[in-house]
């Protein structure tokens, strides 16, 4: 007996597409605190294959795979993209450490979609400032510009 196919729906995140002048696009899924948990269950149960395909129906409808090979396409406002176990990966350690720490580490991640002009990308809440530049010669040299640590 073949297993039936699971697909989820939500009207959650809000999404965006935005298109540049050098034929590139980016889908932005824009992920509050208040989503950040539907955004984490969807994932995971895309990268556990517990669920085959998650449907985000909004201004357009984004569906969301999880693929041997990274994939992207498009059909009108229809989008179906495939994204690869090291992507999901990537995405769910980004709000796994929002989650934790109550701030995102940057305000956004991008996945770029290998072999189309499209990226994913997911802007999150608030996240944490960048370092100073003499925060960051602390972290780096131990204070002392221009040298290692050893």
């Amino acid at each position: 007996m073949a297993s039936k196919m699971v697909k989820r729906f939500s009207r959650e995140p809000a999404t965006h597409v935005d298109s540049y002048p050098d034929g590139l696009k980016s889908i932005v899924l824009y992920v509050s605190d208040e989503t950040r948990s539907l955004v984490l269950l969807e994932l995971s149960l895309l990268s556990f294959g517990l669920s085959d395909v998650w449907i985000i129906e909004g201004t357009s409808r984004i569906a969301l795979s999880a693929t041997s090979a990274p994939s992207g396409t498009q059909n009108g406002s229809s989008w179906e993209v495939g994204l690869t176990h090291t992507s999901l990966e990537a995405l769910l350690a980004y709000l796994l450490k929002w989650a934790r720490d109550g701030l995102a580490e940057v305000d956004h991640i991008d996945v770029e979609i290998r072999g189309t002009p499209l990226t994913l990308t997911i802007r999150g809440g608030p996240y944490r400032p960048p370092l100073s530049e003499a925060a960051a010669v602390e972290a780096l040299f131990g204070g002392r510009k221009g040298r290692r640590r050893h």
